[in-house]
């Protein structure tokens, strides 16, 4: 038994087109698209929550021109 859900918005014709086109074009369903934009978004955003606590937590950050000028790179 899948657990899938069905959701479903609005979006312009303009950008459906464009969704219609690349996903012919790239061989994959609109919701194959749909499903991976929103999978890789939210992988983003747990990847930028991760690497801001982690910020937090050490304390002193360093630019990479203040690490290469402390190596005389």
């Amino acid at each position: 038994m899948k657990n899938d859900t069905t959701i479903s918005f609005k979006v312009s014709k303009c950008i459906e087109q464009e969704l219609s086109q690349y996903a012919h074009d790239h061989y994959m369903s609109k919701s194959d698209f749909i499903r991976n934009a929103i999978i890789e978004k939210l992988q983003d955003i747990e990847d930028s929550n991760f690497i801001n606590k982690v910020i937090q937590k050490k304390g002193k950050t360093y630019t990479h021109e203040e690490v290469l000028r402390e190596l005389e790179l």
